[in-house]
């Protein structure tokens, strides 16, 4: 029973914080980077097991470069682009943990950013730097990513085709993603709500 407890609770938690942070960027007439969904929900310790395990098995699979030629897919021979997928996308980081990573923010956020970042000298790929989350603001009317995420040292305006954008499900033709949590609130929401006017409408006869 305290296991349900806890995930009702967290639900109802959520529903109260996104209310408080809506009426806010309503007054102010912003819109909030980053609402914590992920940062409460790990402290559940079945939500950090889910996550963990879904994030990781994801994080074990082998990446392949393919090259759409003709309507067919084939594998390309780019070593570069072989050892950013699946030894080190980033200078501290190893392809295990950074596909952890993104698998974490699709989960929790419903999106991952990866941008491709260039030598200045040679002009080639020199890393995939995975975006902080709340560092990137979406704009879907103009298709345009605004990226500030300081400890990568990215800062700046992308169009689609200069970011990596993973998104989760989407809803209504978004380009937008939905995390996996936000979803299953909605769909809690939902139920019992419907088995609250049930109930009203049985005890009024």
């Amino acid at each position: 029973m305290g296991f349900w407890q806890n995930i009702a609770s967290y639900f109802r938690r959520e529903t109260a914080t996104k209310s408080n942070e809506a009426s806010s960027a309503a007054r102010t007439g912003a819109t909030p980077l980053f609402v914590g969904v992920g940062q409460t929900a790990m402290n559940i310790a079945t939500v950090f097991r889910c996550v963990k395990l879904l994030s990781e098995s994801v994080a074990n699979l082998p990446l392949q470069y393919l090259k759409r030629n003709d309507g067919i897919f084939s594998e390309v021979d780019n070593a570069r682009l072989d050892y950013l997928l699946n030894v080190q996308p980033d200078y501290a980081v190893n392809a295990f943990d950074f596909w952890r990573q993104v698998g974490q923010e699709l989960l929790l956020d419903g999106n991952a950013y990866i941008v491709p970042v260039y030598n200045p000298v040679s002009m080639e790929l020199d890393r995939l730097a995975l975006c902080e989350r709340g560092t990137v603001i979406h704009d879907t009317i103009n298709d345009r990513y605004d990226v500030h995420d300081l400890n990568n040292g990215i800062s700046g305006r992308f169009a689609e085709d200069e970011i990596i954008h993973i998104k989760g499900l989407t809803m209504r033709n978004s380009k937008h993603g939905v995390s996996v949590l936000t979803y299953a609130r909605l769909t809690m929401s939902i139920a019992a709500t419907g088995d609250q006017e049930t109930q009203n409408r049985f005890a009024n006869g």
